[in-house]
């Protein structure tokens, strides 16, 4: 039994949406391979997608043990922290990512609204959170509507209210066709920063996790 093999058929699963025929064998992998980092976060992924988050962070963890210098691995950990509400865990996660890829959007995105929506108040880092939001920005060759959502976050954080505002009305304007799931949480960010309200972090609870 290859397990480039069982890769390619999972990536293959993975890629026509069948997620729990892709589980079963990346748990086929990780027994074939326990030591391989990739497979453990390949299963890690697979987890998330089939809203399993718990088992999910735990072979994310064992990802980044295998392997430190796994920048993808700790950003999806940090992912899977946020979603059970381990706010501080996550933001040590993202760090860790960021220590090894500085300029990746997605970990910038990340990190800079936790920092600016952390639910404990002597926690939020606003100042941090806008500086990481506009590294994210210098990184696209145009703003796009997560950048500016992310921006407005932060913004918001720094007391900036009307900016804020303004951010997130031209993210709006910015939402691409696949991108129509940002709308309400966008719109959201309007509302409240009209009301001088910053948005604050909370566990997802029911809500279906996104790796």
């Amino acid at each position: 039994e290859s397990t480039a093999v069982l890769e390619s058929l999972a990536i293959v699963l993975t890629d026509v949406g069948r997620h729990d025929e892709a589980l079963n064998l990346w748990r086929r992998f990780v027994e074939l391979a326990p030591n391989d980092s990739r497979a453990h976060f390949n299963l890690g992924t697979a987890l998330g997608f089939s809203n399993q988050v718990g088992q999910a962070e735990s072979h994310l963890k064992l990802a980044t043990q295998l392997d430190p210098d796994f920048s993808s691995a700790f950003f999806r950990l940090g992912r899977a922290q946020s979603y059970l509400g381990r706010f501080d865990d996550a933001l040590l996660s993202f760090r860790a990512a960021l220590a090894l890829n500085p300029n990746e959007p997605m970990v910038l995105h990340a990190a800079a609204r936790l920092l600016a929506s952390h639910p404990d108040p002597g926690k939020r880092r606003a100042g941090e959170a806008l500086e990481l939001a506009s590294r994210a920005l210098r990184q696209l060759p145009k703003p796009d509507a997560m950048s500016l959502s992310t921006l407005a976050t932060a913004q918001a954080a720094t007391g900036g209210f009307e900016l804020a505002v303004t951010t997130a009305m031209l993210a709006l304007s910015r939402v691409a066709p696949d991108e129509r799931s940002l709308e309400p949480r966008i719109r959201r960010q309007v509302d409240l920063y009209g009301q001088g309200r910053i948005e604050v972090a909370r566990a997802a609870g029911s809500k279906r996790f996104v790796a």
